[in-house]
């Protein structure tokens, strides 16, 4: 799991065309950042990579994974003190060990340290954290042919009306039907993988909806709740199905399900789970 930057500066990032689920929410001032889950590839390249927050602690533990990031968020607030937890709930700690800086002229620190999925599973075999942990799996179906699935679909969200940094963050997803894939923008330019140089795509995405509050300190942190049941939509084929998530604990993947209660069967590929509030945030369907 790995923490990457999705400052404005730190584009195009490494990596992403790579993972298998990407989380993306807000974390202060109106910027987003997102979790990376990598199981089937193991990039030599991934970031820029960023300081780690307590909602994503809290999405990574199901997984059990090697973290890898930058900082940690430190407060007295358990709710938090990303810094604190990642010891207490006893995370396979990376962190930054194999990083490095690259210096191409155009990004400087914070914006340009990068990690490596291979080193980091070197540095796992070295402390003897073996084994692959076991995870609750989803459910998952053949893609519709191309005559089932949905012809258009564009949808954009917004992370925060309030703090909008002049649309920096504002994310717009199109499908595809020929791929069955959804392409993604972020602050109206094509988000790139600088490592594939191809458009960042997902197979499935994720709107998860939930609380956002302010955490009331001098840092302007946020706090995202997690754990609980909330409103969701996805977009699968081409189709956009409304539906529920739940978490019952930390330590308990998230799971999804349609308006029946039905859980949700996701195509193979990329997951995308995008979290918002309402109360801050938006998402509009653009075309349908």
């Amino acid at each position: 799991a790995v923490m990457i930057n999705n400052h404005a500066v730190a584009r195009p990032q490494s990596g992403l065309n790579s993972a298998d689920i990407v989380y993306e929410t807000l974390v202060e001032s109106g910027i987003t950042r997102y979790l990376a889950i990598f199981w089937s590839e193991a990039p030599a390249k991934v970031g820029p990579i960023r300081s780690a927050r307590q909602y994503y602690l809290e999405w990574l533990s199901p997984y059990d994974p090697l973290y890898i990031y930058d900082g940690c968020a430190s407060s007295l607030d358990s709710r938090v003190n990303a810094c604190g937890n990642i010891y207490i709930y006893n995370i396979k700690n990376v962190a930054t060990i194999g990083a490095w800086r690259w210096n191409d002229g155009k990004r400087y620190a914070p914006h340009n340290e990068y990690s490596s999925i291979l080193s980091a599973w070197e540095y796992a075999k070295k402390v003897k954290w073996e084994g692959m942990p076991k995870i609750d799996a989803w459910k998952f179906k053949k893609d519709l042919t191309s005559n089932e699935r949905g012809l258009k679909t564009k949808v954009k969200i917004v992370f925060s009306q309030r703090i909008n940094n002049g649309g920096a963050y504002d994310v717009i997803w199109t499908y595809d039907t020929k791929s069955n894939a959804y392409y993604k923008q972020t602050g109206g330019k094509i988000d790139i993988d600088q490592e594939t140089n191809t458009q960042v795509y997902a197979k499935n995405i994720i709107i998860q909806e939930t609380t956002i509050v302010s955490a009331n300190d001098d840092k302007a942190r946020i706090i995202v709740t997690t754990i609980g049941k909330g409103k969701a939509t996805f977009l699968i084929d081409g189709e956009i199905i409304s539906g529920t998530w739940e978490k019952k604990s930390r330590t308990d993947r998230t799971n999804y399900y349609d308006n029946d209660g039905t859980e949700i069967q996701f195509n193979r590929g990329r997951i995308w789970i995008t979290t918002i509030s309402r109360s801050i945030g938006k998402f509009d369907i653009i075309e349908q």
